[in-house]
């Protein structure tokens, strides 16, 4: 059985991918080359709370390669401009490093 994506558990961006890789391989040994079909199963094995978030994303319809785009770009963590600009103010020369 393939299993649904949990996505409550922590580092959803690297489960995603690695869940969606395993997915595409199990297409490809299903010998499953229809978009559409492609994208229903995408939707079915993803699992309920992911058929959920897909009624809020744009074009998830349309094909296998946008619905895959969307749920990626959606469970991608979001960066923090904020953050980032403190990170990069935080950096200490190192004594090997040349200035």
């Amino acid at each position: 059985m393939f299993p649904p994506f949990n996505v409550t558990e922590a580092a959803v961006d690297s489960r995603w991918k690695k869940w969606l890789c395993r997915l595409e391989i199990m297409l490809i040994g299903m010998d499953v080359k229809d978009a559409k079909r492609k994208r229903a199963l995408l939707l079915h094995y993803a699992g309920e709370d992911v058929y959920d978030m897909c009624t809020t994303l744009p074009d998830i319809y349309e094909t296998f390669d946008a619905a895959k785009q969307a749920l990626t770009q959606y469970f991608a963590p979001q960066k923090s401009t904020e953050f980032e600009v403190y990170r990069f103010r935080q950096a200490n020369q190192e004594s090997h490093e040349n200035s």
